[in-house]
């Protein structure tokens, strides 16, 4: 074999071994991946005897179901299901499970619910929490402004040094 072809065959063996890797990835996901399923539950709390709206969504048209203290409601082959449940009556807050479930992916979310003439009723409930200055860096859980900051000195030192080296 002359130079030549061995380095046109070294080659085409070299562009096969690097896209096995690709091909490898993509035999490996689903070819049929789970339906989207989205529940949004309106108002989040509410006081008992009021009504409050379940909305369960999906990508594609699937077999859609809300339940909520043992009642279900369901469509077939949908992908919007929009359906009210009256809240209890109650004599203290309570935070009731909603699920839904699009063919076989299931949700579940909860509703607060308030006893009759109780404040609060209307407004979304959940949250994580932490101090009254928690929300300067969201999902950090606390107050870290000085580390952004302190970050954020360095890069500019770190520049300051590299372009005073190379003048």
């Amino acid at each position: 074999m002359n130079k030549i072809t061995l380095g046109v065959l070294v080659g085409m063996v070299a562009a096969l071994i690097a896209a096995l890797p690709s091909v490898a990835a993509h035999a490996s996901e689903d070819p049929y991946p789970d339906a989207v399923c989205d529940l949004s539950i309106s108002p989040q709390s509410v006081q008992g005897g009021d009504d409050f709206t379940v909305t369960v969504t999906s990508d594609r048209p699937a077999d859609l179901s809300v339940t909520f203290r043992g009642e279900t409601r369901s469509e077939s082959g949908v992908r919007k299901l929009v359906t009210t449940f009256r809240a209890p009556t109650v004599s203290e807050a309570q935070s009731m499970l909603v699920s839904a479930s699009c063919d076989d992916v299931t949700r579940s979310a909860s509703v607060q619910i308030l006893p009759a003439g109780a404040s609060g009723a209307g407004e979304g409930v959940g949250g994580t929490g932490g101090s009254a200055l928690a929300g300067i860096l969201p999902r950090t859980g606390g107050v870290a402004l000085w580390l952004l900051l302190l970050g954020a000195a360095l890069a500019v030192a770190g520049g300051t040094v590299l372009v005073r080296r190379r003048s």
